[in-house]
């Protein structure tokens, strides 16, 4: 998808699934952008797996990198059974620990 230029900016469990062969399919690209950045920053996603750069309506955020990030969330939630904080923003009492680099409070 990305090597195609293509990032998806709603990635989430519910647009994932799984085909009979348990090949990975990505569905529901409604808000994919096809270029590396999206300076317009029109709100879109789902806001427990938007990068912090999405929540700051920061100006020209890379889409792709913001691809990478709800990614990992979508593995956090596969290993511990949760997601790892409500949104990604300096004042969520879950990211503050990860955002200060103090990741064993996190764990507790």
């Amino acid at each position: 998808m990305h090597n195609k230029s293509i990032a998806h900016r709603d990635l989430k469990p519910e647009n994932l699934m799984l085909s009979d062969d348990y090949e990975l399919k990505i569905i529901d690209f409604g808000f994919s952008e096809n270029k590396y950045t999206c300076d317009n920053m029109k709100w879109c996603g789902t806001e427990a797996y938007m990068s912090p750069q999405l929540l700051a309506h920061s100006n020209n955020t890379d889409v792709f990198k913001d691809d990478i990030f709800a990614l990992g969330v979508i593995f956090f939630i596969l290993m511990a059974g949760r997601p790892p904080f409500v949104e990604a923003k300096k004042d969520d009492k879950y990211y503050k620990p990860i955002y200060k680099g103090l990741y064993s409070q996190f764990w507790e």
